[in-house]
């Protein structure tokens, strides 16, 4: 059975206050060193729920749980309001129900006019409906796919940064992602398009391809992906591909080599141009980007980069073991007398 509030005449309910009328049976609460129904730093106890699965008390009633207020700042609308429970909203939207809908109006981060990207901090001015965001140091970690029945504005999700060293520069940067490695400066976020820009992507039947100016130089591409390309657009995802394919092809080799190999793109291209893209064995030319480009050799046991070689050559060096001795006795055979004249130095010594 659960004890009625003598103020209200109902249920207590969250962050209801200790009762100033007395109980009909006379229960009393017990007095604390601060006062009647105060915590700690004088602030009121508030009421938090009935424990219902506890053991009830001698006279058959739930037994109840009350916790010191603590200020808070609404996640929401960003209004301070008092409550004894680790809620993040304030009463009016706790209530506030949502259903699952990714077609929801996302709000956009009004410091940029852009829509929120992961680890941004909480922006200082107002949103366009009203929204104040509190400056609690957190970071925008998702749009959640739940949007909110009385204004279709899809939820956000914001959480506490934890500290991370970036593994290409050394700099330590915060960031909300559990996988992220890289800080933003060496690996920034890509801008999420907006509804709108989907729309005129469809229309037109095309879309910017967001690679720079110096893979389009070597791709040849024209910086626009078309609507019949298949990866750039797709039914499960409107938004597609941010690069064409030849661009995807080229930005992904080049991340390749940094965790492969441990040099840079920018030093892979300066080696190229020194070479004039000619491999530094044989010195067959090759293209600039796609399969047929310089592949990068290295020592497999130290990691040791030598330099940027032609694929055939790359399997040479590979079927030889690696091993300087092999391959000065491979150069001794390949400018041998041959197998004829060495039968017949044979023949002589065995008669």
């Amino acid at each position: 059975m659960k004890r009625i509030n003598p103020d209200t005449g109902k249920e207590f309910q969250e962050d209801d206050p200790r009762p100033k009328k007395p109980f009909p049976d006379g229960f009393k609460y017990k007095k604390n060193n601060h006062g009647e129904g105060v915590g700690k730093d004088g602030l009121p106890l508030l009421f938090i729920m009935y424990w219902e699965n506890a053991p009830k008390t001698k006279d058959g009633f739930f037994r109840e749980k009350w916790g010191q207020a603590k200020e808070r700042t609404c996640s929401f609308c960003g209004v301070t309001f008092l409550s004894g429970n680790t809620r993040l909203r304030c009463p009016k939207h706790r209530q506030e129900r949502f259903h699952n809908n990714e077609e929801g109006i996302r709000r956009t981060n009004p410091d940029t006019g852009k829509h929120f990207l992961i680890d941004d901090p909480r922006p200082k001015k107002q949103s366009e409906d009203g929204k104040i965001y509190p400056q609690d140091g957190r970071l925008f970690s998702n749009y959640r796919n739940t949007q909110s029945l009385s204004d279709e504005i899809v939820a956000e999700s914001w959480r506490t940064p934890t500290k991370k060293k970036c593994v290409k520069c050394g700099e330590s940067f915060n960031t909300v992602s559990e996988k992220r490695k890289q800080c933003h400066k060496c690996y920034p976020t890509r801008a999420t398009p907006t509804k709108q820009q989907v729309d005129e992507w469809l229309k037109k039947g095309e879309k910017p391809c967001a690679s720079n100016k110096h893979i389009q130089s070597l791709t040849g591409c024209s910086g626009i992906i078309k609507l019949e390309n298949h990866y750039g657009f797709s039914k499960s995802n409107r938004t597609g591909n941010q690069y064409c394919l030849p661009c995807r092809h080229e930005v992904s080799y080049r991340q390749d080599i940094k965790y492969k190999y441990g040099i840079t793109p920018e030093e892979y291209d300066l080696v190229s141009i020194h070479q004039k893209y000619c491999c530094a064995i044989c010195g067959v030319e090759k293209d600039k980007t796609g399969n047929d480009r310089l592949c990068v050799d290295h020592d497999k046991e130290t990691g040791f980069v030598r330099g940027l070689i032609c694929h055939q050559c790359n399997r040479g060096i590979g079927n030889l073991m690696h091993d300087p001795d092999n391959l000065i006795e491979a150069s001794k055979y390949v400018v041998n007398d041959g197998l004829k004249k060495l039968a017949k130095k044979l023949k002589r010594r065995n008669k």
